[in-house]
């Protein structure tokens, strides 16, 4: 790549963040239509609450059986399409983000020999994302490729992945509520 002219080695580079930013949208939108369905069946489930309706579904149990109540089962198929958006956000777009973050990483250190610009975007952009402002040490002369070191200290996706996995169990945590609920005789002989 060293013997390119400047003006297709930045073609390249533009290329390279043109598919950075496909993917971050992909994961953006999957973010957003996983959270507005799991958010409306979440109201959904809380609206049949508070009207007081009585919809259920009787769950045989042996020689006995019990309600689940709808709200319950409304919150778990809020759990389960955020769990099916974090597979493909966190799972698959993320991933494949990291890829072509990983193409302009090593492409950005040929650059700044033709070009002169002393970080590149992409370098910039994950030293800020993986590192905390302590931890974060900008070099002056650069080695194996990069200009920041410090102990990785946050990785987008795990941020991703804590996001879901707090929402899912929430989501499983209102599930037990409204099942306790629906069911009074289980706190007891309230």
């Amino acid at each position: 790549m060293a013997d390119l002219e400047d003006e297709h080695l930045i073609a390249i580079w533009k290329q390279g963040i043109e598919t950075q930013m496909h993917f971050a949208e992909l994961s953006i939108k999957m973010r957003q239509i996983g959270l507005t369905l799991a958010g409306a069946t979440l109201a959904l489930a809380i609206v049949i609450y508070r009207t007081d309706s009585q919809f259920s579904f009787i769950l045989p149990l042996g020689s006995q059986s019990t309600n689940l109540p709808i709200s319950t089962v409304l919150c778990v198929s809020a759990a389960i399409i955020l769990f099916g958006a974090k597979i493909l956000d966190a799972d698959m777009y993320h991933k494949m983000l990291r890829g072509a973050v990983r193409f302009n990483e090593l492409l950005e250190p040929i650059m700044d020999e033709k070009i002169r610009w002393r970080a590149g975007l992409t370098e910039t952009i994950s030293a800020y994302s993986r590192y905390t402002d302590e931890t974060r040490t900008l070099l002056d002369n650069r080695e194996d490729n990069k200009i920041w070191t410090g102990d990785i200290k946050r990785l987008a996706g795990n941020k991703i992945s804590r996001f879901y996995w707090l929402c899912i169990i929430s989501l499983l945590g209102a599930s037990a509520g409204f099942l306790i609920v629906g069911n009074p005789h289980w706190l007891g002989d309230a």
